[in-house]
């Protein structure tokens, strides 16, 4: 059985139980590897201790990576081992269905080798697995319990009259007749329990996502003096911004302005003015006060500007992880391969410059400020463990992937770095700003310029940092999610080379960024994504809005409730592997408002 290495990472980790192509259902018990080396593995636990901090201690079954960085072993999947589970079968002669369990599987390979199949001990015609097993938040997972009949006080004539429900579903006996409703197993673990109710365990089916949830994280691997250097500045976060703004895109360059530390010591306009004049009575040349200027003057762009007009909630906000990775992506001195759209745009000349023109109007009617193009995105997505039946941290224990006599006894992380090619997207903020007072959300004038749209915008978000809520913040952030996975399903036009299933994002929607990658998670690629840029673009962007514009599921898909605030599915924004939120917070009637909106106002370049 062939997987790709996302399939793996996603769907074949320890203990995931999934549907063998042979159609048995089987549980992996340990992945074979070898150890990664070419990442920044400080990076890695850095984000693993700030993943781990989402959930309460007593849930988290995983050695805190700050206090024990030496226990975790990172490791690339390549072979997976795997046991058939359940060892639970029904009999397929519909006037038996009896239901037999093995407790060991090398009894019931015994058993079937003698009888050449796996056969019914009751009227000898063939067996299949019983498809249902029950799970709980804590991570216990076990066979469907089979009751013993109360008249014959065995289980040799149970079967299952299975009506597709639990709830309507029983347990029966095939020699005397007496019924039971499929009761679930009470979970040791005491947690997790519905209010006063002690905890049961829940029956799921193998293809129920919700059975086994892998864990995962997203970084950007570089291994870069400058950028290290910028993760343990304290004050990353106004160089991630200065990046954003337009106003500094080299990083050492900022870290330079940053360590000469007098952000908060320069004039106003007014006292420059000032202090400026009397310079020049004084017969002071004029080099040296631009320089004096340059140092302890009113600043309009980079490091000290951004500290005198940016509120310490958005500098802040600005220190996270993906804020500084996007700003190191930007940086062409660390990413020197990137070119934008804007960059090949400015060099084209006679017809290549008319259609340019013609694509940058096509860009401004979707809110798109740049497209940028490289061929070594540098990305890992790692996966630390797993929860049951909940993703969410807090409704369920973290579970590692540690096994006794595994892994060198050390804690493992599923890891698979590559180079791969990305197509990165930048949207334009003052269309996001104009479309958020249309729709209510923004009382302000929208700025003229980005970059003060910008600054607005980043203010908003900062406020407001929950994902999930319906004001101007939180419809940001979905708007942006939502349009990055409308142009990742667009590049599955079979142009491209690529499929859904082998494209993923990178999303910092917060500076509203996101990255399309090749998932193939290898150094090879193709250079599709350099021909998007620079001859398909205009229309991998009018097949984006087209296919925002219907649902193969409408009108069901559209259709919102308390239940389902929002419309989206897997015929139309919903992805197969690509998103780490496993397509949470999407809206297609939200995306579908916003470019009806920036259509018929599109916004300047």
């Amino acid at each position: 059985m062939q997987r790709s290495t996302t399939q793996v990472l996603f769907k074949h980790l320890p203990d995931a139980v999934f549907i063998h192509d042979d159609g048995f259902i089987a549980q992996v018990h340990h992945i074979n590897g070898p150890r990664v080396s070419n990442l920044n593995r400080k990076v890695l636990l850095d984000e693993l201790a700030e993943e781990l901090s989402r959930w309460l201690p007593d849930q988290v079954g995983i050695p805190d990576p700050r206090t024990n960085p030496d226990e975790y072993v990172t490791i690339e999947p390549e072979e997976v081992s795997w046991d058939v589970f359940p060892l639970t079968f029904e009999c397929t002669n519909q006037t038996c269905k009896r239901v037999v369990r093995w407790f060991q599987q090398n009894k019931l390979l015994t058993d079937t080798n003698a009888a050449g199949r796996i056969e019914c001990p009751s009227c000898h015609s063939k067996m299949r697995q019983l498809r249902y097993v029950t799970a709980h938040n804590c991570g216990a997972m076990q066979p469907m319990f089979t009751p013993t009949c109360q008249n014959c006080g065995n289980t040799d004539h149970m079967y299952l009259e299975d009506l597709g429900s639990f709830a309507s579903s029983s347990w029966r006996c095939r020699q005397c007749g007496w019924a039971v409703g499929t009761r679930f197993t009470k979970c040791s673990c005491g947690q997790y329990g519905r209010g006063a109710n002690p905890p049961y365990q829940l029956g799921y089916t193998p293809r129920d996502q919700r059975l086994w949830s892998p864990q995962t994280l997203t970084i950007i691997n570089i291994s870069n003096q400058t950028y290290d250097h910028l993760q343990e500045h304290p004050q990353r976060g106004v160089a991630a911004l200065a990046s954003w703004l337009g106003d500094q895109a080299d990083l050492a360059m900022s870290l330079a302005d940053l360590s000469r530390g007098d952000g908060g010591n320069r004039m106003s306009a007014e006292e420059w003015a000032d202090q400026e004049a009397k310079l020049r009575a004084a017969g002071v040349a004029e080099g040296v006060i631009a320089d004096v200027r340059s140092r302890t003057g009113p600043a309009d762009t980079g490091a000290a500007a951004i500290i005198a007009v940016a509120s310490a909630e958005v500098i802040q906000a600005a220190n996270s992880r993906p804020m500084v990775e996007r700003a190191a992506l930007f940086d062409q001195k660390i990413i020197d391969d990137r070119k934008s759209f804007a960059g090949l745009r400015a060099t084209a000349t006679g017809a290549e410059r008319t259609a340019a023109d013609n694509t940058v109007g096509y860009m401004a009617s979707l809110g798109v400020e740049d497209i940028s193009v490289t061929q070594r995105f540098p990305i890992v997505v790692a996966s630390y463990g797993y929860t049951r039946c909940q993703r969410e941290p807090g409704r369920a224990h973290l579970r590692s992937y540690a096994k006794a006599q595994s892994y060198g006894g050390k804690t493992p992380i599923f890891a698979v770095p590559a180079d791969t090619e990305a197509l990165m997207v930048t949207f334009d903020a003052r269309a996001v700003l104009g479309f958020l007072e249309h729709e209510g959300d923004f009382a302000g004038a929208v700025p003229g310029s980005q970059r003060e749209a910008k600054l607005a915008l980043a203010e908003i978000l900062a406020a407001d940092p929950n994902v999930g809520g319906d004001g101007a913040a939180g419809k940001t952030r979905r708007l942006v999610h939502s349009a990055s996975h409308a142009l990742l399903r667009a590049l599955d036009d079979g142009q491209s080379g690529f499929g859904e299933a082998s494209l993923a994002e990178w999303i910092v929607t917060d500076v509203l960024t996101t990255a399309i990658y090749v998932a193939s998670y290898n150094d090879f690629t193709l250079g599709a994504f350099d021909a998007v840029l620079r001859r398909r673009l205009s229309a991998w962007l009018l097949n984006t809005a087209d296919n925002v514009s219907r649902c193969d599921n409408d009108p069901l898909c559209s259709q919102v409730s308390s239940q389902r605030p929002h419309a989206a599915c897997d015929r139309c924004l919903h992805l197969s592997y690509g998103c780490r939120t496993w397509n949470a917070d999407l809206d297609r009637r939200l995306l579908r408002r916003f470019w009806l909106w920036t259509q018929q106002h599109p916004a300047t370049p």
